[in-house]
């Protein structure tokens, strides 16, 4: 249950940097407090690719979890 958990935060926190992508190439107009979008969105990117990472390796034991039960 608590990998599971951390399953569904980790999906979270890629969407919100996703998410806020988005808005820093469409509405960045309205962003004052971030003068190098590009800056800000190679940010986004790192904090999505770390998460997306830690997600791949829950998943992984996940599945190796699910085998060893099937075995």
């Amino acid at each position: 249950m608590l990998l599971q958990a951390l399953q569904k935060k980790l999906e979270g926190d890629v969407a919100v940097a996703k998410a806020n992508i988005s808005v820093y190439k469409n509405h960045s107009v309205g962003i004052g407090e971030h003068p190098d979008i590009v800056q800000a969105i190679e940010a986004e990117v790192a904090v999505a690719a770390e998460a997306q990472d830690k997600l791949n390796m829950v998943n992984t034991i996940l599945q190796d979890e699910l085998e060893l039960l099937l075995d």
